[in-house]
C-alpha cells in the first residue's frame, strides 16, 4: 500500500541511462561559524542546520528527515530539503526536451493493491560492454532505514545473449547484445530495489521505487536493469578526479527528472553525508563525461557522489521554478561498500 513515507524514496521511479554530471563539493569547517552563504532564510550567526533555509516544496519529507552533516562548509548559499544541505540553482530549471516549464509536482498514482507480478526485460550495460551475459539479478523490498529485503532468489542472465537477447548500438562493438531476464512474484505498491553483478561486474544497486499497478500488463512489468563491467567501477571516479574510487567506500549516481520522466536542466542536487566529490555529467548523449566545473545538471539530468561512506543517505534536488527555489526530488537510499547505488529523482508528491 502506498504511503506518504514510501512514496518520499519512490519518486525514485525507472532509469535506464549511461551516466551522470558533477561538481567538485568543499567539505570540511564548522557550521555554527558566521559566513556568508547561508541559505535565504539564515540570520546573523545561526546554527547547523537551522541556519539553512528549507525549500519551498519539502513539507511533504517533513516526517522523515536526514541527518544533517554539519562537517560542510557552506562557503556558497545553501538550501535545505529535509536535512539534506543543497546549493541554491541560479539558472533556470529546464526540461530537456519540450517547452513547457517544468512541474515539479507530481499527482500520487492511485493505489491498486499489492499483488505479485512477473518482471521482465533485459540487462543493459551502465557504461562499457558487449553483453550482458551470466548476470546476477535479486530484487528486494526496501524496509525501514533503507535496508533491502529479498524477494525470491536471484536469476541469471545467459551466458551467451547474440541469439535470445535484444540488440543496441554500441561504441565498443558493433552491436551490443541486451540480455533478457524473468523474475516471478515481485510485489506492486511496494518499494523495490535490484542488485545487479556477477564475475565480470561490480555490484549495482538500483532503488527502483513502486511498480505502478496500472504499469502492469497481463500479469508483467517491463524493466531494463543495468549492469556495471568492473572496469567502469572506477571510470567516473578517475575522469573527475584521476583517481580511482577509495577502497571501501561505494558512489551514488542518478539522474533528476521531472513527473513525465523528462530530464531536467539546471538542477542542483546535494547529499547529508561528506562524498569525495559531487559531480554533474555533460550533455553529450552518446558519450556523457563528468564535468567539474559544472555547478547543476545538463541536458541528462545526471549527477554521482563519489566516495561516500556506506550507510543510509539522503539525496536531494532544486531547481528555479518561476524565479523561486523549489524542491524537485529527495530520497533516501543505502550506499554499499565498493558498489553503486542508483536512484532516480522523479518530483514530489501533489498534497493528498
Amino acid at each position: 500500500m502506498m504511503t506518504s513515507g514510501s512514496w518520499m524514496r519512490a519518486l525514485t521511479v525507472q532509469v535506464s541511462w549511461a551516466i551522470l554530471g558533477l561538481t567538485p563539493v568543499v567539505l570540511l569547517a564548522g557550521c555554527g561559524q558566521d559566513r556568508e552563504g547561508r541559505g535565504r532564510g539564515g540570520g546573523d550567526a545561526g546554527t547547523c542546520p537551522g541556519d539553512l533555509a528549507e525549500a519551498a516544496g519539502s513539507a511533504f519529507c517533513a516526517a522523515s528527515p536526514s541527518a544533517t552533516d554539519c562537517a560542510f562548509n557552506y562557503g556558497v548559499d545553501y538550501e535545505q530539503v529535509c536535512g539534506v544541505p543543497v546549493e541554491t540553482p541560479t539558472v533556470p530549471l529546464a526540461r530537456s526536451s519540450g517547452a513547457a516549464e517544468p512541474d515539479p509536482v507530481c499527482p500520487l498514482p492511485p493505489d491498486g493493491g499489492v499483488k505479485s507480478v512477473t518482471m521482465t526485460g533485459v540487462a543493459r550495460m551502465f557504461l562499457h560492454g558487449c553483453q550482458s551475459s551470466d548476470l546476477q539479478i535479486q530484487v528486494y523490498t526496501v524496509g525501514a532505514d533503507s535496508k533491502l529485503n529479498p524477494v525470491g532468489s536471484a536469476v541469471l542472465t545467459a551466458d551467451d545473449c547474440t541469439m535470445n537477447g535484444g540488440a543496441s548500438p554500441s561504441d565498443d562493438c558493433a552491436t551490443s547484445s541486451l540480455c533478457s531476464y524473468s523474475y516471478s512474484n515481485v510485489p506492486t505498491e511496494t518499494e523495490i530495489a535490484i542488485r545487479t553483478e556477477g564475475s565480470a561486474y561490480a555490484p549495482l544497486v538500483e532503488y527502483s521505487g513502486l511498480i505502478p499497478s496500472a504499469e502492469v500488463m497481463n500479469g508483467v512489468w517491463h524493466h531494463d536493469v543495468v549492469a556495471l563491467a568492473f572496469d567502469d567501477y572506477d571510470w567516473i571516479a578517475e575522469q573527475a578526479t584521476g583517481a580511482p574510487m577509495t577502497i571501501g567506500d561505494g558512489a551514488l549516481v542518478g539522474e533528476v527528472q521531472d513527473c513525465q520522466d523528462v530530464p531536467l536542466r539546471g538542477a542542483t542536487v546535494g547529499v547529508n553525508v561528506a562524498p569525495g566529490m559531487l559531480v554533474y555529467f555533460t550533455s553529450d548523449v552518446q558519450a556523457p563525461l563528468p564535468d567539474p566545473s559544472l555547478t547543476s545538471t545538463g541536458d541528462l539530468g545526471r549527477f554521482a557522489a563519489l566516495d561516500v561512506p556506506p550507510g543510509e543517505v539522503g539525496v536531494a534536488a532544486l531547481g528555479l521554478v518561476g524565479g523561486e527555489v523549489k524542491t524537485v526530488g529527495y530520497s533516501q537510499v543505502r550506499v554499499f561498500p565498493d558498489a553503486f547505488t542508483k536512484v532516480t529523482l522523479h518530483g514530489v508528491p501533489s498534497a493528498p
